[in-house]
């Protein structure tokens, strides 16, 4: 028996036939999910999704610097603070040309194809000589590639005699890398 709605008469649905026992039914078909049971499990849902999207926390991973070099427009592989870089604007120090400026290649990692508006990653570059600061250079982070990286390159001008520190940050957390570049120049 089915109501009609803006009639108070009942009408059989064809097919349909009297219930053989009175009570609730135990079919999970019949009954309702209230307002609140609803809000409870639009609220478990959210907070499952939040931990799996935080599964792999976004967190720097390296941070590499090579060297522009101006007569091949080429750079050079990644610098280490062992390497000799004595007068490379000249060209010197065994190097195949002068460079001028740095590229530094901030790597982050995380949950693949990830990404959320607002990131930031933070460059400060210092004369690492006298401990001072030079520069400070923001990137917002793209979204991370199929294996959960992301590459922020930061370009440093007029570089190849003081020597440098530079710390990468991720923006409102405390993590960091590092990494010196002994530059030098003189006689």
């Amino acid at each position: 028996m089915v109501m009609r709605r803006g009639r108070w008469k009942t009408v059989c649905a064809r097919g349909a036939a009297l219930a053989r026992q009175g009570g609730r039914s135990a079919s999970p078909l019949g009954t309702r999910m209230t307002a609140r049971a609803c809000s409870v499990f639009s609220v478990a849902l959210t907070l499952v999704a939040i931990s799996a999207f935080a599964a792999i926390p976004l967190h720097l991973e390296s941070i590499q610097a090579r060297l522009f070099f101006n007569h091949t427009g080429t750079f050079s592989e990644p610098l280490s603070a062992k390497d000799a870089l004595r007068n490379v604007i000249i060209g010197e120090s065994g190097l195949p040309s002068p460079s001028r400026s740095t590229l530094v290649d901030v790597t982050l990692r995380g949950e693949p194809r990830e990404y959320r508006p607002g990131r930031i990653v933070v460059l400060t570059v210092s004369d690492s000589s006298r401990d001072k600061a030079i520069a400070t250079l923001t990137q917002q982070i793209g979204a991370l590639n199929a294996d959960g990286r992301y590459h922020a390159a930061f370009w440093l001008p007029d570089t190849g005699c003081t020597p440098l520190h530079l710390v990468a940050t991720l923006e409102g957390t405390e993590q960091h890398v590092d990494a010196e570049i002994p530059f030098q120049c003189g006689e």
